[in-house]
């Protein structure tokens, strides 16, 4: 190990310089402060060089062949403080001295290089007690690091940011170095990302002399590989649920909303999994229940067990998101073994992709020259069947749904009314507006050819209403304006088969027959005298209905919107008053599972409104637990004698002649046995009030909503295991409580009330 090679000498001044006088103290204190800042510049701006130093070896340097320039020498007079050699260079400490006013600048230092080398020198050997105090200096040393550890996987450390201090934190003296700072592994193995460390080694130098390579570590963030691996996987695990009802949902909830995920399927609602409102927003592409394990709620240990199905919604304009964080309970009953992420994992940025309704009818409307039927040319008009009907291709989740097939003998065509649908990822269709397309060439025979070109009309028709038009000899046929009279071997019949007074039209059908093959068509007419128009007869026989898409069971009353009522006349006169208004008014009665709807049209000037009611729909909660709490000790039937006989053997056999240890009833389905994993039987029980069997709901709320009356003041019995237990008359029953939510249902002072059910 090399040692600095000094050589120190002695105040040596040149040829014409003389010994250091004390001029300093000497100065004039009047001396302006210009002047001396005029000295110290120009000293700062001597160049000091070494005549010939590229021919002479740092150990041969004299002092006296040290020059000075790029000053006036009229002037000025440098003087030679101390030069000393430090390694491959010589440094060298001067003043500079006014010749004129004998002012002194301020010292300065510069360091000559360029010298040159020795072919094979000897480096001198340290003195082993300096070598000795260097390294045990290095291994004092400890790792720092610029970023919090906390926060840092040994994975993500960064070698830049670790700085080396002593023992007491203080940093080194500035003549010491690091040198070869590097990682003993490129990369960070498994064990140091699970133990949270970060092997490194270096070497301290001072003044050239190295310590021996140390090794040391850093400690930082415990984590694991497979943690990091899927925190990265679960960024893209979910999708969008492609809905107008997601839409609208996520659009509604506040930034920082906190949504719920069902560790079943992974996917993620609005509401928890038991309520029946709730509405999916994301799905996953895949999903496993150790996955669902991964979850920690805000990243907290103590609350691994608690709210891991709560997510943190995240809005950034139409994209959404949400965070959660993780962990891995390397064992679940050792939590020095788990590890968790200090990040918040957030997923991937996610957005809807659904249509807007010009853009369904812009596919409907792509359609019209596509239809076809196949092998038309083969096929007569009467013959055609809805299937074999063909027409251009839908993208994917379209779909499209004929209205109304009708054949035209007249004009030998199909006319096809459609529309096309949008179907979401709710599986809720959005339907575009209607279409007509037209399939001309089908095959004529003679009888076909019948109909070509006929036309009917009615005589007199303007001067009487619809429902009057009952002579048949009235309706007269022309074929290109010419009356028609069928051949002496073909029969014609004429049918009425309806009439509309409000639109004046009615519907005729014609048929013909020759030699046992017949065919027949429909005709509208138009033209006849209309019915007075009467707006409140309209109003009062419009038909108001809930959209198909609305599910009381899984809908309350306020979900409904204004959008989910559909409005339909029968006589189709609604839709021909194109200055018509209609406002439909929502009144909700949440607590009843009622909604009223009110409807108003307004037509010249006037307006009838027409009133519906709507039951069924879920009741809140809190509404069902009143009831269930109101029937007191009356809830329950009693069970019929099989099932008790059922719990009477049970309790026997568990009894064996020594004190009873109970029967439980396990949670949501009443099932009975001797402890909370035996299983004997379902008890199938029924409430005293028929409202309450004829609702799931209530049945819902009870099982979320009933606990054992024992918990609470007793931490062996479980919240939603019941006990069975015999009076003193021998008798079953059970007691128990209901709460509000799990988070306080063991609190007895909350709910004080004790129901009972006496099963026998």
């Amino acid at each position: 190990m090399k040692k600095s090679k000094r050589l120190i000498f002695s105040f040596i001044p040149f040829s014409s310089i003389v010994a250091i006088p004390l001029i300093a103290s000497s100065c004039n204190d009047t001396t302006s402060k210009d002047e001396q800042k005029n000295i110290d510049e120009v000293a700062n701006k001597l160049i000091v060089d070494y005549e010939n130093k590229e021919q002479t070896l740092i150990k041969n340097i004299k002092q006296e062949q040290v020059k000075f320039s790029n000053f006036d020498d009229t002037k000025y007079e440098p003087i030679i403080k101390k030069a000393e050699v430090i390694g491959d260079s010589y440094q060298v400490t001067y003043l500079l001295k006014s010749k004129i006013n004998n002012l002194i600048s301020k010292e300065v230092v510069k360091t000559i290089s360029g010298f040159k080398k020795e072919e094979n020198p000897t480096p001198p050997q340290p003195k082993p007690d300096l070598q000795k105090e260097l390294n045990d200096l290095a291994e004092s040393l400890k790792a720092k690091y610029e970023d919090d550890v906390n926060k840092t996987d040994a994975n993500e450390v960064d070698l830049n940011k670790i700085s080396l201090v002593k023992k007491d934190n203080s940093v080194l003296e500035s003549d010491y170095q690091i040198k070869d700072k590097k990682f003993v592994n490129e990369n960070a193995t498994n064990d140091e990302i699970y133990n949270g460390v970060r092997e490194f080694t270096f070497k301290l130098v001072k003044n050239e002399l190295e310590s021996v390579e140390i090794k040391t570590s850093i400690l930082v963030h415990k984590s694991a590989k497979a943690l990091q691996e899927l925190r990265e996987s679960l960024k893209s695990k979910w999708k969008i649920n492609n809905s107008y009802t997601s839409k609208e949902t996520l659009e509604k909830l506040a930034n920082d909303s906190t949504l719920y995920l069902d560790y079943k399927t992974g996917g993620i609602y609005d509401k928890e999994y038991a309520d029946k409102t709730k509405r999916l927003l994301f799905k996953a592409t895949s999903w496993t229940e150790s996955e669902f394990d991964a979850l920690v709620s805000d990243g907290n240990l103590a609350n691994y067990k608690n709210d891991r199905n709560k997510v943190t919604l995240k809005k950034n304009g139409d994209k959404y998101s949400f965070t959660f964080n993780i962990g891995l309970p390397v064992q679940k009953n050792k939590p020095e073994t788990w590890r968790i992420d200090y990040r918040t994992t957030q997923t991937n940025e996610m957005q809807f992709s659904l249509p807007t309704i010009e853009k369904i009818n812009e596919i409907g409307n792509t359609l019209i020259s596509t239809f076809n039927y196949e092998n038309k040319s083969d096929v007569e008009l009467k013959d055609i069947i809805d299937a074999n009907i063909k027409y251009g291709q839908v993208p994917a989740n379209y779909k499209v749904k004929l209205l109304e097939v009708k054949k035209d003998f007249a004009n030998n065509k199909v006319i096809v009314k459609y529309n096309v649908a949008y179907i979401d990822e709710d599986n809720f269709e959005t339907p575009s507006k209607e279409f007509i397309a037209e399939i001309n060439g089908f095959k004529q025979d003679a009888l076909d050819k019948e109909f070509e070109n006929l036309a009917i009309d009615y005589n007199n028709k303007d001067s009487i209403l619809a429902s009057n038009a009952t002579d048949l000899n009235e309706i007269k046929l022309t074929k290109n304006n010419v009356p028609y009279t069928p051949g002496a071997d073909i029969e014609l019949t004429k049918e009425i088969i309806s009439h509309n007074d409000n639109l004046g039209t009615i519907d005729v059908k014609i048929t013909i027959k020759k030699n046992e093959k017949s065919l027949s068509q429909t005709f509208t007419i138009t033209g006849f005298k209309q019915k007075a128009f009467n707006l409140e007869e309209l109003v009062n026989r419009l038909k108001i209905e809930l959209d198909s898409r609305v599910n009381k069971s899984t809908y309350k009353a306020s979900m409904v919107k204004e959008e989910d009522i559909t409005i339909t006349d029968p006589e189709n006169q609604l839709q021909t008053l194109n200055d018509a208004t209609i406002v439909k008014t929502l009144t909700v009665f949440e607590n009843e599972g009622k909604l009223k709807v009110k409807i108003t049209v307004k037509y010249n000037e006037k307006e009838f409104s027409k009133e519906a009611e709507f039951d069924g729909f879920l009741l809140p909660d809190e509404v069902i637990r009143q009831a269930l709490r109101d029937a007191g000790n009356d809830l329950f039937e009693k069970l019929d004698q099989s099932q008790i006989d059922k719990l009477e053997s049970l309790w026997n056999e568990l009894s064996s002649g020594q004190k009873n240890k109970g029967i439980y009833l396990k949670d949501t389905t009443f099932v009975y046995g001797k402890n909370s994993s035996h299983q004997k039987g379902t008890l199938q029980f029924r409430f005293k009030n028929e409202k309450f069997n004829q609702n799931q709901q209530y049945r819902d709320v009870l099982f979320r909503s009933i606990v054992n009356h024992e918990y609470g003041n007793s931490s062996k019995n479980r919240a939603k295991a019941l006990y069975i237990k015999k009076n003193k008359d021998g008798k079953f029953y059970v007691e128990y409580r209901i709460f509000d939510s799990k988070k306080d249902g063991t609190d007895a002072k909350k709910y004080p009330t004790v129901y009972k059910w006496e099963m026998q």
